[in-house]
């Protein structure tokens, strides 16, 4: 494979792994979905409602830490992963430690 060429399937096997890491944290998440590289994780209150303010908190620790994310949906509380087509396991792995990490924190 040559240089800036994606293997098809080590990509999916990224995306699986981020996806399970993200569903196994509980609390805040309501809804894990996505298509290919991009997933959202929705943020919900103690209600189950829509939770902004924690998204913008979220997302404001995690660029601290070096992850650079968005937010998006009707309500601003999904936080949406695109990672880069070149991401390995490795860092992906950095990147779901530091959502969990700021998540928990």
């Amino acid at each position: 494979m040559r240089h800036g060429e994606c293997d098809i399937g080590e990509e999916r096997l990224v995306v699986v792994f981020l996806v399970v890491l993200l569903q196994e944290l509980d609390g805040a998440i309501g809804d894990v979905r996505g298509l290919g590289m991009m997933i959202g994780v929705e943020l919900i209150d103690a209600d189950g409602g829509p939770d902004a303010a924690l998204c913008k908190r979220v997302l404001s620790s995690c660029r601290e830490r070096g992850l650079l994310l968005l937010n998006c949906g009707s309500y601003d509380n999904v936080v949406r992963f695109i990672p880069p087509l070149v991401a390995d396991e490795g860092q992906v792995r950095q990147a779901a430690w530091i959502f969990e990490e700021t998540l928990s924190s």
